[in-house]
């Protein structure tokens, strides 16, 4: 995966272990959207 910088990265990974997607691709895609806004969605997640 390509991030736009750390901040990115970070929030997706902050993302999926909150959602606990596995290796679901759809919502992997969803929280790296998401992440790429740099707002604090965390608490809109849920698994």
């Amino acid at each position: 995966m390509y991030f736009k910088n750390a901040d990115h990265e970070s929030l997706f990974e902050e993302y999926q272990a909150q959602a606990e997607t596995g290796n679901n691709r759809e919502y992997s895609s969803a929280l790296y959207l998401l992440a790429a806004t740099g707002k604090p969605l965390g608490k809109y997640i849920r698994n």
